[in-house]
């Protein structure tokens, strides 16, 4: 028992070691920048990311979406990192598309990411509360985690002396906003090439895309979601899914609204605006398939719709989909998929979506 004790005590010695010499993880409102010089990594989308390249390490400043004019997070990467427990599903993906697998030393909610090679790796448990026992014993230089407004930190995990790494990317709202978010995680683990690359093809493909439909004289009409409760939350115009709905030549009833995230309207409202719209798209969790049917039961005014009435009406079931996982780094093939939606034909197929039947 002694044995394991003193173990575990000289491998967070080692590793408060290894976060000074990799990584400097300063406070998270310390805006004193670690030198004037160097020269900035140009990005055109990320709002809340800004990267400096010195001859020794990259600077990385992230932008507290929450508090306009205060920095969330502040780092000096220096050496690429071997091992790191990942939280999320996307940016276990990410990693995995990078070629750096092999540099996952676990990750939470292994249950969740549908990518099939990940299957075997380490499970750390809940992201809200992972496995202390089980991250030491995997001994990671680093963590990736989705930071929230008022977390009040991060537990346990910052007592072990590992650098987190604030993953806000989801905050951004534009697609190819947090899309460019890839290029930060390429250079924490030696793939800042491959990061590069991988965003300026989807770059190309999304801007093509749009450039496309920006040309489209009679756009057709999109709608999204379904009541809940009260009332009937949609994305707001500035949203992530409300510009992609604009940038796919939607007419979308919400474009002019400025808000960057959902926004509730009233049932009648909804009515008014959407009951001519041409598609209506639905996200979900559940172990079935939605039908036309079991909406109608839910609602009997979303009969009212033109969508309902002309079975234009299609869902995503998240539970085996894997939206939240690709869509994040891979807004092309969202995109491509509402045109496709909109304007293709029926034999059209599909990646996340399903005509409900």
């Amino acid at each position: 028992m002694y044995g394991k004790k003193k173990n575990r005590i000289m491998w967070v010695g080692m590793l408060l070691f290894v976060c000074i010499l990799i990584t400097s993880c300063t406070g998270k409102n310390n805006n004193t920048s670690a030198s004037a010089e160097g020269d900035t990594i140009q990005l055109k989308y990320a709002q809340l990311l800004q990267m400096i390249r010195h001859r020794d390490y990259v600077e990385v400043k992230i932008i507290n979406p929450w508090k306009k004019g205060e920095t969330l997070h502040r780092y000096e990467i220096r050496k690429e990192f071997k091992r790191i427990v990942v939280y999320t599903a996307a940016h276990t993906r990410l990693l995995g598309e990078l070629n750096a697998k092999d540099r996952i030393a676990g990750v939470c909610d292994r249950q969740y990411i549908m990518a099939e090679w990940a299957s075997s790796l380490p499970d750390c448990g809940n992201a809200m509360n992972p496995n202390m026992e089980k991250m030491i014993s995997l001994k990671p230089d680093a963590v990736i985690l989705s930071p929230f407004e008022n977390s009040g930190g991060y537990g346990k995990v910052e007592q072990l002396g590992i650098p987190v790494i604030e993953a806000a990317d989801y905050m951004e709202t534009t697609p190819l906003g947090r899309a460019e978010w890839m290029i930060f995680y390429g250079i924490l683990v030696g793939k800042e090439k491959e990061a590069s690359k991988l965003f300026r093809e989807i770059e190309k493909k999304y801007l093509s895309l749009a450039e496309k439909q920006r040309q489209i004289k009679n756009r057709k009409k999109m709608m999204t979601d379904m009541k809940q409760s009260s009332a009937w939350y949609v994305p707001g115009g500035a949203s992530y899914l409300g510009q992609m709905i604009a940038d796919a030549g939607s007419d979308y009833a919400f474009a002019h609204d400025g808000k960057s995230g959902s926004i509730p309207v009233a049932f009648e409202m909804m009515l008014e605006k959407n009951r001519d719209a041409d598609a209506w798209l639905i996200k979900y969790n559940m172990a079935e398939d939605l039908t036309l049917g079991n909406l109608s039961q839910d609602n009997e005014g979303y009969r009212w719709f033109k969508a309902f009435q002309n079975k234009k009406v299609y869902g995503c079931n998240t539970s085996y989909t894997p939206y939240f996982e690709e869509i994040p780094f891979h807004p092309e093939w969202l995109l491509e998929e509402i045109i496709n939606i909109l304007y293709g034909s029926n034999n059209t197929k599909l990646r996340y979506y399903k005509k409900l039947q």
